[in-house]
This record gives C-alpha cells, sequence and structure tokens, in this order.
C-alpha cells in the first residue's frame, strides 16, 4: 500500500516539478522555425534550444507503459537516448518499438537543484509518516518492499545531490523533445526499392 502511495507521490511530484519548469521556460513561444538536430547531438546543444522547435530522428527503444506519454530514441551510435514526451500527441502506440520515427517539438528542460532535491526528500518521507500514522499495513511483504521503493527514491535522491556537487553548477539539467508531432520513416529496404 505504502509502495503505491509513494510511488503516486512520486509521480505527482515529479509532474509538479515539470509543471514548474515550464513556468521557467515557456515552451509555448516556440518559435517556428525547425531546427534538425541528431540524436547524438542533442544532449550538448538543448541548452541552448530551450523553448525552441527541433526535429529528430531516432529509433524508438521505449514506450512507457503508462499511457504511451513518453517514449525514448536512439541514433545511429545505439548508445545515446532522447527522450520525447507525447506533448500535443495523443500517446505513442507500444508498437513503435524497434521503429525509426522522425519526432518535432519543442525543447524542455527540467533543472534539479538543492531545493528540488530538498523537496522530493522531504515529500518521500512524509509519505511514509502519512501512512504509519494511519496505521496501514497490509502485511510484511508489502511493508518490505514499500520500505525498498522509499530507500531506492532516497538513494536516487541522493546519487543526485553527488552529480550536483561534482558538477560545480547550481543545477543539472535534463532535457527532452514535447512531441508536437511524428511519423515513421520508411524503412531502409522500402527506401532501396
Amino acid at each position: 500500500m505504502l509502495r503505491s502511495i509513494l510511488s503516486l507521490l512520486i509521480a505527482a511530484f515529479l509532474f509538479t516539478a515539470c509543471a514548474k519548469k515550464e513556468e521557467t521556460k515557456p515552451v509555448e513561444k516556440a518559435d517556428t522555425e525547425i531546427t534538425k538536430v541528431s540524436v547524438e547531438e542533442f544532449d550538448s546543444v538543448a541548452v541552448n534550444l530551450v523553448g525552441k522547435t527541433v526535429e529528430v530522428k531516432g529509433t524508438v527503444v521505449h514506450v512507457c507503459e503508462h499511457g504511451g506519454k513518453r517514449c525514448h530514441i536512439v541514433g545511429e551510435d545505439q548508445k545515446t537516448k532522447v527522450k520525447i514526451e507525447a506533448g500535443k500527441v495523443e500517446k505513442f502506440e507500444k508498437e513503435l518499438e524497434g521503429s525509426d520515427i522522425t519526432a518535432i517539438g519543442v525543447v524542455a528542460e527540467l533543472r534539479i537543484d538543492n531545493a528540488y532535491l530538498d523537496n522530493w526528500e522531504k515529500e518521500t518521507n512524509a509519505v511514509e509518516k502519512e501512512v504509519e500514522g494511519k496505521g496501514i499495513h497490509d502485511g510484511q511483504d508489502e511493508d518490505a518492499e514499500d520500505h525498498h521503493a522509499k530507500e531506492s527514491t532516497l538513494k536516487q535522491i541522493e546519487t543526485l545531490r553527488v552529480k550536483l556537487k561534482e558538477s560545480g553548477k547550481e543545477f543539472l539539467g535534463y532535457y527532452s523533445i514535447e512531441c508536437s508531432e511524428y511519423k515513421p520513416l520508411e524503412s531502409k529496404v522500402e527506401e532501396a526499392k
């Protein structure tokens, strides 16, 4: 039970954090000019493209199982990934996995700083206290899973704190594309015909 509540709180927190980043860097005012960028160069140029429209081509390696609201694509090197959020697209179908697509959308930025991490940690700890206060315990197995989920989240927060400190920057920037449209590419076999 705690695991479910903890997962919902984390999802709500991340959703709220994404909404806050939009306030900081509005994506509605995107340029009409489309910048073509490869998957491999995306991370290095994204900071200069926040709020701008880009086109990127790649192979879909993952579609989110929870509603298809995001997918990940890789480039030719098969190592570098770009996260594509559904944005104006209703959802990504699971059948897209393994397909090559062209995605057009606006570059978004999620900034993770110490305040973000403090808030996330506070909310993670608050969920467990709230559940304990209500006396909700369905069994030892669930309690162990809930504890593991909390510990995993706290470990992720600590890892991000270390990365932030080592970076010497005020925040860590994570970039994605809020998709306005996408289309499957013809396979290389079909193009050769």
